[in-house]
C-alpha cells in the first residue's frame, strides 16, 4: 500500500475482515483477481475495490429487472434483429476469452475485464432486448455471465442462478461453451493504402468479396479524393487487413 510492501511490522496491513463487512467477501476476492496477474505484486487501493462493488452491483440489478425473461432458446442469430445479434456475438466473444484467460493463460484479472465488457454491452442493448425474440438472448447473456463469473464471486452468482429460477448449484453447471459461428464478426475495419500511404478506413461485411470491398474502398470520400484525376494501376485487396490501390 503507498508503494510499500505490506507488513504487521510497518502497521500499513489491511484487515480482511474490515473489507468484507463494508463491501462482501466476493468484492474483495474479485478485486484481488482484478488488479494484477497471480504471479504479480498489486497495489492496494479503496477506490478500486469500490469498483469491483460496483460491478457486482451492477449485475444484481440487471437479474432483477429480467429474472422473468423466460427460455435461452435462442432463435437462430440470422433471424434476431440486430441489437440481439449483437448480444449473442459479445455474448459467446466472452465465452471464448475468459475460457482462454482462465484454463490456458492464466491471466485473471482480463477475464475480469472481459466481465465488465460484456456488462456494458448488455447496457447497451437493454432495452431493444428486453421484449420479443431478443429476451431469450438477454437471458443467455446473464446466465453466461453468471456461470462464467461463479469461480470468483461464488456466494453472489449462487444468489442470482437461484434468482432466475434453477434449483440446482451452480457446482452442477457445466461450463459454457462457445458457438464459433456466433461469436464471429458480422464486420470488419480494414485501412485503405493509396501509394503505400494509408488515406482512410472502410468497414466491410465479413464475407464481402474482393470487388465489392474494392468498390466501398473507392467510395470513400478521404481515399476519393487521393484519387482524384489519377489512373488506378493496380487494387490489391489483403484479406481482413487493407485495400491498397497504386496510381500514377
Amino acid at each position: 500500500m503507498n508503494g510499500e510492501v505490506m507488513s504487521k511490522s510497518k502497521g500499513n496491513t489491511v484487515a480482511p475482515d474490515d473489507v468484507i463487512a463494508r463491501y462482501g467477501a466476493d468484492t474483495l476476492r474479485l478485486y484481488i483477481l482484478s488488479v494484477a496477474p497471480p504471479e504479480m505484486a498489486l497495489e492496494w487501493s479503496e477506490e478500486s475495490i469500490a469498483g469491483s462493488h460496483r460491478l457486482i452491483q451492477r449485475l444484481w440489478r440487471l437479474v432483477d429487472r429480467h429474472a422473468d425473461a423466460g427460455s435461452t432458446d435462442v432463435a437462430p442469430t440470422a433471424a434476431l434483429p440486430k441489437a440481439a445479434r449483437d448480444l449473442r456475438r459479445k455474448t459467446h466473444q466472452t465465452i471464448q476469452r475468459v475460457t482462454r484467460d482462465v484454463d490456458e493463460r492464466l491471466h485473471l484479472n482480463t477475464a475480469v475485464a472481459a466481465f465488465q465488457e460484456l456488462l456494458n454491452e448488455i447496457g447497451r442493448v437493454e432495452e431493444d432486448v428486453a421484449q420479443g425474440s431478443g429476451r431469450a438472448a438477454l437471458r443467455e447473456a446473464l446466465e453466461t455471465l453468471i456461470v462464467l463469473m461463479n469461480p470468483f464471486t461464488p456466494h453472489v452468482c449462487e444468489e442470482l442462478w437461484e434468482r432466475l429460477g434453477h434449483k440446482g448449484g451452480l457446482v452442477d453447471q457445466a461450463w459454457p461453451c462457445a458457438d464459433a459461428a456466433v461469436a464471429r464478426e458480422e464486420s470488419i475495419e480494414m485501412a485503405v493504402q493509396v501509394n503505400g500511404k494509408v488515406r482512410g478506413h472502410v468497414v466491410v461485411a465479413m464475407d464481402a468479396t474482393d470487388d465489392e470491398i474494392r468498390t466501398v474502398a473507392l467510395a470513400d470520400p478521404r481515399v476519393a479524393q487521393q484519387l482524384n484525376g489519377k489512373s488506378i494501376v493496380k487494387a490489391v485487396v489483403v484479406p481482413g487487413r487493407l485495400v491498397s490501390f497504386v496510381v500514377r
